[in-house]
């Protein structure tokens, strides 16, 4: 277990990357976002998060906005890598669908590791929601 991202949260846009507060009141349905985020694999990059709400479900749908890079070599091209969590109240269940997709240049030695980070992601977004819930 280890840290995700070492840093996280909400910036006014994409050009001037100004810290703001995290939108927490009022519906999530229709919301469109842009975060910094910087992971332990890739670094910092910003991302554009969108979501949904209906009565008895949630979704959240993210991609990353710069391309992104592993050390010295790019390697997921802006706007490829999409994370996606969506959950349905079932009523004595939660119905929980995640994923974590990109196209990516795999490379011996460092697909491993990608992988790894694109797993890490969707538990750890999982997880989020579960603690969050159950509060």
């Amino acid at each position: 277990m280890r840290t995700l991202y070492e840093k996280s949260y909400v910036v006014d846009s994409a050009k001037t990357k100004n810290k703001i507060s995290d939108p927490v009141q009022g519906s999530a349905d229709g919301l469109v976002l842009t975060a910094l985020q910087k992971d332990m694999t890739f670094g910092e990059y910003l991302y554009e998060y969108s979501y949904k709400e209906t009565d008895n479900s949630v979704a959240f749908y993210s991609q990353n906005i710069e391309a992104m890079k592993y050390n010295f070599i790019k390697l997921i091209d802006a706007n490829n890598l999409h994370v996606s969590l969506i959950v349905q109240d079932l009523g004595d269940y939660l119905l929980i669908y995640g994923i974590t997709s990109a196209k990516f240049f795999a490379i011996p030695g460092i697909d491993k590791k990608i992988n790894e980070s694109f797993f890490n992601r969707s538990e750890a977004i999982y997880k989020w929601f579960i603690s969050e819930y159950e509060k």
